[in-house]
């Protein structure tokens, strides 16, 4: 009883994920298609004191890098705009998937 519960509530989860990433997947190609230039997702800024250094951390959102085919280890940079904008870039871009319309 307690694993069948277990294993609908583990494919509800999964269920819900996929749906996540289906609705971001199609939400990237509509921002593609009509050239929208930004979307937003909100974070939070870590700070690791260790001693005598301290490093600064952002989670980057699995929903998101799932969308954009993110793969651990993949080299990213941070372009700073300003003191208010700071765009990550990949350093390898990826080909786009979507069909460029003439």
């Amino acid at each position: 009883m307690l694993n069948k519960f277990l294993t609908n509530s583990i494919y509800t989860i999964i269920k819900k994920q996929e749906k996540m990433i289906l609705f971001i997947k199609k939400l990237f190609s509509f921002i593609t298609r009509f050239k929208i230039k930004s979307m937003g997702y909100k974070a939070k800024i870590q700070r690791v004191d260790r001693g005598l250094t301290k490093s600064f951390y952002i989670n980057f959102p699995a929903a998101v890098a799932e969308a954009c085919d993110i793969e651990k280890g993949e080299e990213v940079e941070w372009i700073i705009e300003d003191k208010n904008t700071f765009v990550l870039k990949r350093v390898n871009p990826i080909k786009s998937k979507i069909k460029k319309v003439l």
